[in-house]
């Protein structure tokens, strides 16, 4: 960051201070409703907080050093992207990233135009980088879940269980109907296990899409931050962090779960 963007940065954060701004409203709104001599002074009072931040060496620090990690965390991100973009062959997962990956950029893009009060808004980029590296690695468990079910022969249990079926009906030796029918619940077990993967497959990807769905939502809301009044604005970033946070906590649960339980042949 250059020396001009820096002291552009502290000015900015310094008259956007919360607890400034607030002062100069109550000697507005004191000089509206009791004396007009009362407005100069709450501006003198904003104008004089203004300058002990700047005069701050904890306020500069603190305010460069939230820049500069939003900047980093940005570019780390980007980095990460390019040296280990998730290789995904099935469309449908693939279409769910790229439209992640094209709301990613844009909410970048917000955070690099945007002043370090709106930042402060607009809420924990740190966070909305780990919930789409998360979302990336779902579509990859996906992607293994589809690419499992694809090289087990399905049809083949379907005919068996058919076949043995036919054979349970047909057969008069005691013995024999009760290993035959052994030999159908294993099918039948089998059938299930299929089953019950794919609904796990269904799940990762209704996961994602909800994420995807809700990133374009928190995206559109973040735009409203940077013309919305400061106690309209302070509410929908509460709703923006709620929202964040719940779609964190669903991606943990899950992910624990399919770590827990969920075990594919050729996964470490």
């Amino acid at each position: 960051m250059t020396r001009q963007a820096k002291q552009r940065t502290i000015v900015k954060a310094a008259l956007m201070n919360p607890k400034n701004l607030f002062v100069l409203g109550v000697g507005i709104l004191s000089g509206a409703f009791f004396s007009l001599a009362l407005i100069p002074l709450g501006m003198i009072a904003y104008g004089i907080l203004c300058y002990l931040d700047f005069s701050s060496e904890e306020f500069v620090k603190k305010i460069l050093h939230r820049f500069d990690r939003t900047e980093d965390i940005a570019a780390e991100a980007e980095f990460k992207r390019e040296i280990s973009a998730p290789s995904l062959k099935i469309k449908e997962l693939q279409q769910l990233r790229d439209t992640i990956t094209g709301t990613q950029e844009k909410i970048h893009a917000l955070y690099s135009g945007a002043d370090v009060f709106t930042r402060g808004l607009l809420g924990d980029l740190g966070q909305i980088e780990e919930l789409i590296e998360r979302s990336h690695g779902l579509l990859l468990k996906a992607q293994d879940i589809r690419v499992y079910l694809a090289s087990e022969n399905i049809a083949k249990v379907n005919q068996d269980v058919t076949l043995l079926q036919e054979k349970i009906q047909n057969v008069r030796d005691d013995f024999s109907k009760q290993q035959y029918q052994q030999a159908l619940d294993a099918r039948h077990k089998q059938l299930e296990t299929f089953r019950d993967i794919q609904q796990v497959y269904e799940r990762l990807v209704s996961q994602v899409t909800n994420i995807s769905m809700s990133l374009e939502s928190m995206y559109f809301k973040m735009m409203k931050l940077k013309t919305a009044e400061y106690s309209l604005a302070k509410a929908e970033s509460d709703q923006v962090a709620e929202q964040l946070n719940g779609l964190l906590g669903d991606v943990e649960q899950l992910d624990s779960a399919l770590n827990d339980h969920l075990s594919l042949p050729g996964r470490a």
